[in-house]
């Protein structure tokens, strides 16, 4: 089971993306690079974020 703090710390670093991200190219890996360390925490947001990707990144 993961724990909180991981939860947290990963939760806050996605929201991050969205206010340090300065063009789509840089917020593309950025979220990439999360939904990779993050997939086993998030499973199901991961997968709803894969499903979603092009929109997310409009």
């Amino acid at each position: 089971m993961p724990n909180l703090k991981k939860m947290q710390e990963l939760k806050e670093e996605f929201r991050k993306i969205y206010e340090t991200s300065k063009n789509p190219t840089e917020g593309l890996l950025s979220i990439s690079e999360w939904l990779a360390k993050s997939s086993s925490v998030f499973t199901k947001s991961c997968q709803t974020i894969r499903n979603w990707f092009g929109e997310i990144i409009s």
